[in-house]
């Protein structure tokens, strides 16, 4: 990669380079806490997820999911992992593919609030009461999780703390108070507890 005098920090974990400070949440505690909630604090055994496998927030976000499952010694059945795109249209397609299971699950963990809202419209079209019947658990806190009925459950990643990081990690390059590789600064995400789990 060419070098420049310009300093750089990035925002998100998509771009590998080690010469380069980077920021972003720590998706993969969260995630993995989430799913241990889902188990420990709501009793659920029966969880799927619905991932975007092929980036990297995706591949992330799913092996805490796995590994939550493995940790709590609870089977993953194959079809329990439904791939999606960030829509909530393909959210609502694979919410369907989970309850047309002759053993759909009891709570479903999405890779984020828009596909969480595509599997609320789904178990609406159902008849299926959220948290009763399917609980469910988003990844964002976009705004509308909160306007919703039932309201979100999600996992909120701290923006304005990683921004401040971000400005903190610049700042630093930039008065020669940091000069050496590359740095990584996870910030933590807060679990909002609503009413769909």
């Amino acid at each position: 990669m060419q070098r420049s005098n310009a300093e750089v920090v990035i925002l998100g974990h998509h771009f590998e380079c080690s010469d380069f400070d980077r920021v972003f949440a720590d998706d993969y505690k969260a995630t993995f806490d989430a799913v241990n909630w889902l188990i420990r604090e709501r009793n659920h055994t029966h969880i799927a997820y619905i991932g975007v496998p092929h980036t990297h927030p995706g591949q992330r976000r799913q092996q805490a999911y796995l590994q939550a499952m493995q940790s709590a010694q609870l089977p993953v059945p194959p079809q329990y992992l439904q791939t999606g795109d960030f829509t909530i249209e393909m959210g609502e397609r694979a919410m369907r593919a989970l309850l047309d299971l002759p053993e759909r699950p009891t709570a479903v963990v999405a890779c984020n609030d828009l596909m969480a809202l595509g599997c609320l419209m789904a178990l609406k079209s159902y008849g299926l009461q959220v948290p009763g019947d399917v609980a469910v658990v988003g990844f964002d806190d976009i705004p509308e999780a909160s306007r919703i009925s039932p309201k979100l459950t999600t996992l909120a990643q701290r923006s304005a703390e990683m921004g401040e990081q971000l400005a903190q990690a610049l700042f630093e390059r930039m008065e020669g108070k940091y000069v050496g590789p590359g740095r990584n600064f996870e910030v933590s995400c807060e679990l909002v507890i609503r009413d769909s789990a």
